[in-house]
Formats: structure tokens, sequence, C-alpha cells
């Protein structure tokens, strides 16, 4: 059950982390919560790799205004 609790704060914590970075258009926090071997398969997204998701994001970052 603690391991658990302990699981769920730290995700938790990551998904806060991930929202704030991107809401700041932050590239280096965002990586920060990938690994190389990442991947992001969205409805019309499909990034394998680390370099290849910084370079998704800041498409994104780049075409968003706020």
């Amino acid at each position: 059950m603690k391991d658990q609790v302990v699981d769920n704060i730290i995700r938790s914590q990551v998904i806060e982390d991930y929202l704030q970075g991107f809401e700041d258009k932050d590239i280096d926090s965002v990586m920060e919560l990938f690994s190389e071997k990442c991947s992001l398969h969205d409805w019309n997204v499909g990034v394998i790799g680390k370099d290849n998701l910084r370079q998704f994001f800041l498409g994104v970052f780049g075409d968003i205004e706020n």
C-alpha cells in the first residue's frame, strides 16, 4: 500500500511538471521528463526517440500562442 501511495505521488508530480513546462513552453523542462528511448502516440502523432520528440514539441510550441 505504501509503495502505491509513493508511486501515485511521483506520477502526480511528473504530470504537474509536464503541464507546467508545456504551459511555459520550456522545452528543456519538458524533455527532462523523457528517456532517450521514449515514444509519444496520440490521435495524429507517432514520435519515437527523444530527439524527434524535442522537434515535435518545438513545432507545437511554435504553433501556439498561449
